[in-house]
């Protein structure tokens, strides 16, 4: 047993000469950036916006809707939408 702790402590020794402090936080945080940027594409994925992303699309609606004053849609036989828009 004495001579399992001994063979243990040994391969610690050469673990942590191998590895670093500064090389393990260097991990840590390049894991942590990782993980950022997956939550940033799974938000953009799932259609998640910021509230300045949402004021803009909202703005730019506004606008378009400002622009057009008359949609009339005719459907086709072919199954196909046509639209037309009637600017003010």
């Amino acid at each position: 047993m004495l001579y399992g702790l001994q063979q243990g402590n040994q391969v610690l020794k050469e673990i942590h000469k191998e590895m670093s402090l500064e090389a393990v936080e260097k991990l840590i945080e390049e894991t942590d950036e990782a993980r950022a940027y997956q939550r940033e594409v799974s938000n953009l994925l799932a259609g998640a916006m910021t509230n300045e992303e949402e004021d803009a699309v909202e703005d730019e609606l506004e606008a378009l809707e400002r622009e057009v004053s008359i949609v009339i849609v005719i459907f086709s036989s072919r199954g196909w939408l046509i639209f037309f828009f009637f600017p003010l």
